[in-house]
């Protein structure tokens, strides 16, 4: 099916997935979007059908967000068909994904992982705007803009070790959750801060 231009599907097809302690068969679609956020989007459905009658992926409220993943090839449990299991850490829960075998798992496993390291680069936070550019800068051809007005909320999660930061429509294709993994995040929020209150910068260059 067409998806649009700012949404990238990484991999879909039908798996059993484990909800309330029960393996059950769906459609799941693991889609990034967009290009620069640091998560994947989870989308569940019952059947492949349903899937196809979706026209917008960005519009539609994800199962949940993945920022990492882990497998286990050789899973086996008696009462279950299930002979290989792929682990992603979401958001809100952790979630399974059935597999028979090791083969159908492994092509979930590395284009997932794959794509969950995300993109290295640095977050420039400046007086009307932040930016974010993919390193090597000389490569990069594409940058990442998001005007502060409209920036709806900005924050810093120690847990994820993130500076997060919301766009909205304003933002086009880059509005939504905008996740960055970064060690100098508290400096990024500090200058995001200075930012809106039109006070001077600690830096023009924090790292991403």
């Amino acid at each position: 099916m067409p998806v649009p231009s700012s949404t990238v599907v990484i991999v879909s097809g039908p798996v059993r997935i484990l909800i309330n302690k029960k393996w059950k068969q769906r459609f799941c679609v693991i889609a990034k979007t967009p290009p620069y956020s640091a998560s994947m989007k989870l989308f569940v459905y019952k059947e492949a059908s349903d899937y196809k009658k979706s026209i917008d992926l960005v519009g539609q409220s994800p199962y949940d967000l993945v920022y990492g993943l882990d497998s286990e090839p050789a899973w086996k449990n008696e009462r279950s068909s299930v002979r290989s299991i792929l682990i992603l850490t979401c958001h809100e829960r952790l979630v399974l994904l059935g597999f028979s075998g090791p083969t159908e798992l492994k092509p979930w496993h590395e284009k997932i992982a794959m794509t969950v390291q995300g993109s290295e680069g640095r977050l420039h936070v400046q007086a009307c705007r932040i930016c974010f550019y993919p390193e090597p800068a000389e490569a990069c051809k594409q940058l990442a803009v998001w005007e502060l007005q409209f920036i709806k909320r900005y924050m810093v999660n120690e847990s994820l070790k993130s500076f997060i930061f919301e766009g909205d429509i304003g933002c086009g294709k880059f509005r939504g959750m905008q996740y960055f993994a970064c060690e100098q995040r508290q400096r990024v929020y500090t200058d995001m801060k200075a930012a809106y209150q039109n006070r001077p910068l600690s830096s023009m260059s924090a790292a991403g």
